[in-house]
């Protein structure tokens, strides 16, 4: 696809740019209280139920498996870009 194709494309994004419903994080096997953030969960952007999750990393060690996705704690949230 050439640029002048892209330009004209039906599929380009118009539409403001999207806020995680939820960030995914997960316990620090390694500093007992400490959660890390893992990614994040956007709503579906066609309406259906369920969420599309980005994962920017996965813990590694002594891990069971658990993600746990909560709310947003706020405007902290610059580097959860929306996925492609």
């Amino acid at each position: 696809m050439n640029l002048a194709q892209r330009e004209t494309n039906p599929r380009k994004r118009t539409q403001e740019a999207r806020h995680p419903a939820f960030v995914v994080r997960a316990p620090d096997p390694t500093n007992k209280g400490r959660w890390i953030t893992l990614g994040y969960a956007w709503a579906r952007k066609n309406g259906e139920e369920g969420f599309t999750v980005k994962l920017n990393s996965v813990p590694v060690g002594p891990w069971d498996g658990a993600l746990i996705l909560l709310p947003p704690l706020g405007d902290d949230q610059t580097d959860a870009s929306e996925p492609e």
